[in-house]
């Protein structure tokens, strides 16, 4: 007992089978009805507007006024969020409305990898974003120089493949084995990892939004103080661009007018 106290808490996951839709689960109740609703306008509106994200952006009407790195990025972020939107939410439609899974074990296993996998993968895609942006302003004559460059933008493909490939591969070591995912009744009524243990827990929730909230605000809030920066020095610049003009002016006009009275006499 005293060794069992020593060491961290073991969590089991609620097993599937009691969440499985019997004949019990037949009954439908009005929640039930809003929550499958409200998953299902979601899934329409996830879908239809990642799917008009990536039309307008790679249509050539726009494309000419976004660069190709950003339109790779914003290409990138919409896919994965189509993704979640094909692949993941449409799946709670039912559970939603009847309490209860009414798939297979191995769909929610699948749903469980997917929605813990696509969630972090576009975490990594927002910091690229980020990154981007802060290159861009901080740094516009090397950015602009190796941003048309075919490798540049074929070197942020590969470090989001190989972001994907790393979440994919670090939910299957979570999920695929016995007791890492379960039944959420709540919310989107899916499938989520589960961790058997506190610490893991609070690790991946840690890994997840604190390196990615501060790299946002880092990178953004430094290009949004190099910006107003510029502005502050073009809009200088430009008051002293004038002030000079009027003192020309006035030397002209200063000028003038003795040469005017000179040739009336």
């Amino acid at each position: 007992m005293r060794l069992g106290e020593h060491r961290s808490t073991l969590l089991v996951a609620p097993l599937l089978h009691n969440s499985s839709c019997t004949k019990a689960h037949n009954h439908v109740s009005p929640g039930g009805v809003i929550q499958a609703a409200f998953i299902l306008l979601l899934s329409a509106g996830i879908f239809l507007a990642n799917l008009l994200v990536i039309l307008v952006v790679n249509s050539r009407r726009y494309s000419k006024y976004i660069h190709q790195q950003p339109r790779y990025l914003l290409t990138s972020l919409a896919s994965n969020d189509l993704a979640i939107g094909v692949l993941v939410t449409p799946f709670g439609f039912l559970p939603a409305l009847f309490r209860c899974w009414p798939y297979s074990e191995t769909l929610c296993q699948i749903q469980a990898l997917l929605r813990g996998a696509l969630t972090q993968q576009s975490a990594a895609i927002l910091v690229c974003m980020a990154v981007d942006r802060y290159a861009c302003m901080l740094h516009p004559a090397k950015y602009h120089k190796h941003s048309t460059r075919k490798c540049f933008c074929q070197g942020c493909m590969t470090v989001l493949s190989m972001t994907l490939v790393a979440s994919l591969t670090v939910y299957s070591a979570v999920v695929l084995p016995k007791g890492g995912y379960y039944f959420n009744q709540s919310g989107l009524s899916a499938c989520d990892p589960f961790y058997t243990r506190p610490s893991i827990r609070i690790l991946a929730a840690c890994s997840f939004y604190f390196p990615t909230t501060m790299l946002l605000m880092y990178c953004y809030g430094s290009a949004f103080h190099a910006k107003r920066l510029r502005i502050k020095v073009g809009t200088a610049n430009d008051i002293t661009n004038s002030t000079m003009l009027k003192r020309r002016n006035l030397r002209f006009e200063a000028e003038k007018k003795p040469n005017a009275s000179k040739n009336r006499i």
